[in-house]
């Protein structure tokens, strides 16, 4: 079981599902989808993004989630060893995905794919 979660802006267009921020999967793992055209490749970075444009979270079935909740979760997530997947790989090291695209730990440990996942 997986839930993805999208951001929401002023400039979404009506009806689109908005920008992918990520997807919890199996009740341990979350992964940020980096969008590297929008210099979101951190945990750090998409914190900043959803600050300034002041973004809604919504969850795949459209359910607004607060934003502390949704960053306290990623938080959950990582310190209960959501790095598994990522054993003996590196901070900052990327590896080339079996679905294409790249993965990397970020600074902060959190798990990012340049990838679509949805």
């Amino acid at each position: 079981m997986s839930t993805n979660y999208f951001a929401i802006t002023a400039e979404t267009p009506e009806g689109d599902e908005g920008l992918h921020i990520g997807q919890h999967a199996a009740g341990s793992v979350f992964q940020f989808r980096a969008h590297t055209d929008r210099a979101l490749t951190s945990a750090r970075a998409w914190y900043r993004w959803m600050e300034m444009h002041d973004a809604l979270i919504l969850s795949e079935s459209r359910t607004p989630i607060d934003r502390d909740d949704f960053w306290a979760d990623a938080q959950e997530c990582l310190l209960r060893g959501a790095r598994e997947r990522f054993v003996g790989f590196a901070v900052g090291q990327t590896r080339r995905a079996s679905y294409g695209g790249d993965e990397w730990l970020d600074e902060l440990g959190y798990s990012f794919a340049d990838y679509e996942f949805c």
